[in-house]
Parts: C-alpha cells; sequence; structure tokens
C-alpha cells in the first residue's frame, strides 16, 4: 500500500468520516486489502472484514464500528506535515 493511500484512509477517519473505495480512488480489492493493513499495523481498531473467494481475498469491509487509533493520528499529522 503506497504512502498516499494510507494517508487518504487516515484522513478520512481522522474527519469524522467514512471512507469507501471510490472516495479514496482505488477498487475494492486495493481498498480492502489497505484496510487490512492498517489494522495489522494498529492504526486502525474495530475493523471487521468478510473474506472468501480465491486467495481468501477481502470481499466487504465493515467500519462502522472502527476508529482511528493514536498511532494512526500520528502517522496521519506527520504525513500531513
Amino acid at each position: 500500500m503506497s504512502r498516499q493511500l494510507k494517508k487518504r484512509i487516515l484522513q478520512h477517519f481522522v474527519q469524522g468520516r467514512i471512507p469507501d473505495s471510490a472516495t479514496v480512488g482505488v477498487d475494492d480489492v486495493e481498498f480492502g486489502q489497505a484496510i487490512e493493513d492498517l489494522a495489522e499495523e494498529r492504526l486502525l481498531s474495530g475493523v471487521v472484514l468478510q473474506r472468501g473467494g480465491s486467495g481468501n481475498r477481502v470481499l466487504q469491509t465493515f467500519l462502522d464500528e472502527t476508529s482511528i487509533t493514536e498511532a494512526g493520528e500520528k502517522y496521519a499529522q506527520n504525513e500531513a506535515e
């Protein structure tokens, strides 16, 4: 995942908005992988993913209960400077 994509997604959460693939300018597959990566890096918490299909890829993301962590806020702030 590019730093630019990571920043775009985190900025949505900083602003209190829930992003989707269209708002950050990527396809659903790339968006799902990016959200999974951000959760694994502990920059987001409360992420729920639905997997399936070939390669057990992320099919759907559920972000209603997702929040940005303190580390995620710091990352977003540092990238904005």
